[in-house]
């Protein structure tokens, strides 16, 4: 099977339960056509589902949904991959990179394999080393290595990347560096936040890997921090699009003293001060109360005046 379409219902896709922003494959539907009425009738959430395996009379010991077998496997790299950039914390440095082992299914491999190979991104044979502890007779414990065969798809240009864009959603290379929102709560970029982006470069070996040895995948993001309405450029103009809505990336002079007047403190935002990074725990009147989080005195609580505060922050974004 070289193609297979998602069709989820509109009200499900802005409901969160089917994440498929940029997914090529993936549509909703809000109506149906009729030719006994007039236009098309609106389909009720609860008529139609996506895959065979939410009705109720869809039995797993019996058959399985090829469909949503696929979707599944596409759901959880998707998310690995997310997991990855969205690490809260600024001692990832200026360019993090991860790794994490997920097991999917033989045919989600296969269909996957195949739908990369048709837009023109090609595996690479590569030789995978596992290793095995085990118990072996007489209570002998042991550990064992062997030699297996893989193939690896590795992103590392940006025509490569908009591939696993169309695969995974086109907002699948960006991470935010904020704590998770609570359960019905979200969290909308902002100023002065840092993002995680992966960013293809041949020259250095950067980009996305994912290593397939049915039935697991290893994936390996390697990435970039951005401050958002800072002075560093985002790599490509499909990144730079994204974050439209957010700030004005295409500013060529950004007047400090009109952003000193913008800029609001809040607790835990974040400001650098030399090489040490300091999260805000309090604001009383003109004294700023912050704690170390990264270099310097790694740990310790200063005090300092809010003017300085505001400075630092609009040297981050200007410098």
């Amino acid at each position: 099977m070289k193609e297979l379409a998602f069709v989820f219902h509109y009200s499900d896709v802005i409901s969160g339960d089917y994440c498929c922003s940029g997914i090529e494959n993936a549509f909703f539907v809000r109506y149906r056509y009729s030719p006994k009425t007039v236009g098309c009738t609106y389909i009720d959430r609860n008529t139609y589902y996506a895959f065979p395996a939410c009705y109720g009379n869809f039995w797993h010991y019996w058959s399985s949904c090829f469909s949503n077998d696929i979707w599944e496997a596409t759901c959880l790299i998707q998310q690995t991959v997310t997991s990855i950039l969205c690490r809260y914390g600024q001692s990832q440095g200026t360019n993090p990179s991860g790794h994490k082992k997920i097991c999917i299914s033989v045919s989600a491999i296969n269909y996957l394999k195949l739908w990369l190979e048709c837009r023109g991104v090609l595996a690479e044979i590569v030789s995978c080393h596992q290793m095995r502890t085990n118990i072996r007779d007489g209570v002998t414990y042991a550990k064992s290595k062997r030699i297996i065969k893989g193939f690896m798809f590795r992103f590392d240009t940006e025509e490569k990347l908009e591939v696993l864009c169309r695969l995974l959603g086109k907002y699948v290379v960006f991470g935010v560096r904020q704590r998770p929102p609570k359960l019905g709560t979200s969290y909308c970029v902002q100023r002065n936040d840092a993002l995680n982006i992966v960013v293809g470069d041949t020259m250095s070996c950067r980009g996305v890997d994912i290593l397939f040895n049915a039935p697991f995948a290893d994936i390996y993001v390697p990435s970039q921090m951005y401050v958002v309405g800072g002075k560093a450029a985002v790599p490509t103009e499909k990144l730079r699009s994204a974050l439209a809505h957010v700030v004005e990336l295409d500013e060529v002079m950004i007047d400090a003293e009109q952003l000193s007047a913008e800029i609001t403190l809040k607790i835990n935002q974040r400001f650098q001060v030399g090489q040490a990074v300091y999260r805000i725990n309090s604001i009383t009147g003109n004294v700023v109360t912050a704690r170390c989080i990264f270099g310097g005195e790694l740990g310790s609580t200063s005090e300092f005046p809010d003017s300085d505060v505001v400075s630092a922050i609009v040297n981050q974004l200007t410098n």
